[in-house]
């Protein structure tokens, strides 16, 4: 894996939460959004993030929260 590439750990992320796994969940996206703050815009609706959004760490990473 390339370290320098955000949409590989965006990618990741996306696998976690498909797997129902919350914690490499949201390390992997945590990752993505500090290389690129873009990747947030696009977790907002990601289909593949559906079921982690339901996380509030998750919420708050993506600027979800109320």
């Amino acid at each position: 894996m390339r370290p320098d590439y955000p949409e590989a750990y965006f990618n990741l992320a996306c696998l976690h939460s498909l797997q129902w796994d919350i914690e490499p969940c949201v390390a992997n996206l945590e990752r993505a959004v500090e290389m690129d703050e873009g990747l947030k815009e696009k977790g907002r609706t990601y289909p593949d993030l559906e079921w982690a959004r339901r996380d509030e760490r998750m919420r708050k990473l993506l600027g979800l929260t109320d």
